[in-house]
């Protein structure tokens, strides 16, 4: 009578043969699937033109900021950093307006403006 070898199971993998196979696993031929994976996708990295260090005080100063300019008349609906590190991103109903106190309230921080409603505080109660 002729000695069985161990299988190979997913709890003892330490029981597997030599023979080439992966315990557990089992290789299919490609269905096109993994290519929809996010491990199947490639990925670029790209250096960011400012550092979070550095855009990162000057935004918080921002949301410091914000009572300052809505007393001014020109309320910061919307800011925040953008993913690739280009600028502060600041929403407000007159951006050419707010290039111009911006510049020189924050001397040298790259900022991108965009036009947003001021539609008032969505947590306050109306009445």
């Amino acid at each position: 009578m002729k000695a069985s070898s161990p299988r190979c199971t997913r709890a003892s993998p330490s029981t597997c043969t030599p023979t080439g196979s992966t315990c557990g696993l089992r290789t299919r031929r490609s269905s096109g699937r993994r290519s929809q994976q996010p491990w199947g996708s490639r990925v670029r990295l790209r250096p960011a033109r400012h550092a979070a260090a550095e855009l990162g005080p000057t935004f918080q100063q921002i949301l410091r900021d914000q009572d300052y300019w809505r007393q001014r008349g020109l309320p910061v609906v919307q800011s925040g950093v953008r993913h690739d590190g280009s600028c502060i991103e600041v929403g407000t109903p007159d951006p050419r307006r707010a290039e111009r106190e911006f510049s020189q309230r924050y001397p040298g921080a790259p900022m991108c403006f965009s036009v947003q409603a001021d539609t008032g505080n969505p947590w306050q109660e109306r009445r």
